[in-house]
């Protein structure tokens, strides 16, 4: 798993609540693909963060 594929499934988590939200979907169910979505985004930056200090 690469900091690339976190982002695309930030992406997509994103787009699920954006869209859930546009269909008046369940407030928990979209709050929690919020969170994988920021999850996801948060891992991405660390791994490209850890990966800058090493290769410096």
């Amino acid at each position: 798993m690469d900091a690339d594929y976190l982002l695309q499934r930030a992406q997509q988590e994103a787009r699920k609540a954006r869209e859930m939200t546009e269909q008046g979907g369940h407030k928990m169910a979209i709050f929690a693909h919020r969170e994988l979505a920021v999850m996801y985004q948060a891992k991405a930056m660390l791994m490209k963060d850890s990966a800058g200090a090493t290769s410096h």
